[in-house]
């Protein structure tokens, strides 16, 4: 991973697009990706540009990540989890999609169980803990901070 923020005119050259792994960059004003083996993919892109897509970025803080999705390069906005997390949106996206399909299987796994012999076996109190601690996994998305949450995070650190 390179790191690149705050300046004008930046060429990074590869000898292979495969040596590439990803550029995190703010406020570039004229950033060229070049690839000796595939010249075809080179990528031009900067501040302007992106701002154009993102109209609410600054050129000061707003991060994005620059690599290889598919094998086509891809510069997306870095926005950061509660926790303070590095992630993007399409990222976050999927996460979501995962845990609400692997919750729903869980939740879907608890009443199974609380229908059969075994839940027979467990005592009403417990079953009702396990019907709200499926419930509440499958309610529990995480997802994007806001500048509260993460002002808050930062607090209690």
């Amino acid at each position: 991973t390179l790191q690149v923020d705050l300046c004008k005119e930046l060429t990074v050259k590869f000898s292979l697009k495969s040596n590439f792994g990803s550029l995190v960059q703010a406020g570039i004003y004229g950033l060229h990706l070049r690839f000796a083996d595939s010249p075809s993919e080179d990528m031009d892109t900067d501040f302007t540009a992106l701002k154009e897509q993102y109209p609410d970025i600054n050129d000061q803080t707003d991060q994005f990540i620059t690599r290889l999705i598919d094998g086509v390069l891809c510069t997306e906005q870095i926005v950061r989890l509660k926790n303070e997390f590095p992630t993007t949106m399409r990222e976050q996206n999927a996460f979501e999609q995962e845990q609400t399909k692997n919750a729903e299987a869980m939740e879907d796994a608890v009443r199974q169980m609380l229908g059969s012999s075994i839940g027979e076996q467990v005592a009403n109190s417990d079953q009702r803990k396990l019907e709200e601690l499926a419930e509440a996994v499958s309610g529990d998305k995480g997802g994007i901070a806001t500048k509260e949450d993460r002002a808050d995070y930062k607090k209690n650190q």
